[in-house]
């Protein structure tokens, strides 16, 4: 690779001394330009990705740009796995910011999530500095190749008046008529539709013909069809139907207008005491019924939780790695499965996972919007897990003047309990204790 000098690279990685070595690695091998970011949210914050994430106006192909050549992403950050942080990043600039996965975990166990994200490549630590520079410079030559034949395409696109989204819009997919791109990955893309039979509005998820033709990740797609075809429940999103378009499976599932409510969260802070009754009921509710058909979740999150903005009703989303629990032994990837910040104890120690396991993600939930900040935040992974395991998160009352001490017990006493036998054993006690907390007004 020549022209190293005018290379500019980002490595995210939450613990310090592995970014050191990487930057030393970099600079050893003519490459100065490098700026470190320990967790997703401040690696996204310098790609200019912390807020809505929208291209300029001047952008005809709503693509945003930036500097930056190269991104080294660890896979296990403590607040956005990084998985999320590399789809988000691939979304806002496909193929001209390449990035280059690290984990300590074999490309066997994370094949399928790799090629949903659109990562470039995969790195498994412990590695040495010449395959380590290699890997780089292929990436970064791949970029260039890529912002050549974009230059190409975009000309293409700009004479012809087409924009990216003319690939589903105006098509009709499980019977819906295709009339906005709501997001976009390498590997997958959700669209809103209208249903051709109802008129009612509909969300249509797709994989990408990039991914298609892997077997594991159409089987991956398949079992979260299949766990949504066994799902029914006024708060959930629901499966309509499902199929191959144009040799790329898809699943339709009812439309929520609405906002996730980490999005909600950060736009307008910890939620009053009737909001947090009403999502801790539906998201209660939805749990008991999934436990009920045998599934855990395994990933309660406040991203996974969507509000209709005119109803204020909650809809558990995103069944992409619930699975039942007798499954869990034989899945190869289930300790790095979920998101770190909400993760339970046991999931960090490849514990037996059970409907607790779900009680106690859903205490994080509670934490969050009732204090506006999880109940542990640290920008190392591995602290993050030490702290899930043995330290105990303070009281609410000190976050958030007025939160009951009744309400202390119940999130921090009881659902964030270390031990899964210490917290609710169903989500029907947390429906009964809710009860018990209604007059409890913070």
């Amino acid at each position: 690779m020549s022209d190293e000098e005018n290379v500019k690279i980002l490595v995210v990685d939450d613990e310090p001394v592995l970014c050191r070595l990487m930057e030393t690695m970099l600079r050893r091998s003519g490459i100065s330009d490098v700026t470190l970011a320990h967790c997703g949210a401040d690696a996204l914050g310098i790609l200019g990705l912390d807020g809505a994430g929208e291209a300029p106006d001047d952008n005809p192909l709503n693509l945003m740009v930036t500097d930056y050549d190269l991104v080294l992403l660890d896979i296990m950050l403590p607040d956005i796995n990084g998985y999320e942080v590399c789809t988000r990043i691939k979304q806002s600039f496909e193929n001209r910011l390449p990035v280059i996965l690290i984990t300590g975990f074999t490309i066997e166990e994370n094949h399928a999530r790799y090629l949903e994200t659109g990562a470039d490549d995969f790195i498994t630590k412990p590695f040495g500095i010449e395959v380590f520079v290699t890997r780089v410079r292929i990436a970064i030559e791949r970029k260039r190749q890529a912002e050549r034949a974009a230059q190409e395409r975009t000309a293409t696109l700009l004479l012809s008046g087409r924009t990216p989204e003319s690939a589903y819009v105006g098509k009709t997919i499980g019977g819906c008529e295709i009339d906005q791109l709501l997001w976009c990955g390498s590997g997958s893309v959700i669209c809103r539709g209208t249903d051709g039979e109802t008129g009612e509005q509909r969300a249509v998820k797709l994989l990408t013909p990039r991914v298609a033709s892997f077997s594991d990740v159409v089987e991956r797609f398949s079992r979260e069809i299949t766990v949504l075809d066994t799902l029914d429940h006024e708060h959930i999103t629901r499966l309509v139907s499902h199929g191959t378009h144009e040799q790329c499976p898809y699943y339709v599932m009812t439309y929520v207008p609405g906002m996730d409510l980490e999005t909600i969260l950060k736009e307008q802070g910890p939620f009053p005491f009737l909001w947090v009754m009403s999502v801790a009921r539906g998201v209660a509710d939805a749990l008991s019924y999934v436990h009920s058909q045998g599934f855990v979740h395994r990933d309660v999150t406040l991203s996974n939780i969507l509000m209709d903005e005119a109803t204020g009703e909650v809809f558990l989303a995103d069944f992409g790695i619930a699975i039942r629990p007798e499954q869990v032994e034989g899945a190869k990837s289930a300790f790095c499965v979920g998101t770190p910040l909400y993760m339970a104890p046991e999931m960090f120690s490849r514990g037996g996972v059970t409907s607790a396991t779900d009680i106690y993600s859903y205490g994080v939930c509670l934490y969050y919007l009732i204090t506006g900040q999880p109940p542990f935040d640290t920008s190392n992974t591995g602290d993050l897990i030490n702290k899930h395991v043995t330290t105990d998160c303070m009281s609410m009352s000190q976050e958030r003047a007025g939160v009951p001490p009744e309400w202390d017990q119940f999130v921090t006493g009881l659902c964030l309990a270390k031990r899964p036998e210490d917290r609710p054993q169903t989500m029907e006690q947390v429906l009964t204790l809710l009860g018990e907390l209604s007059t409890r007004v913070f």
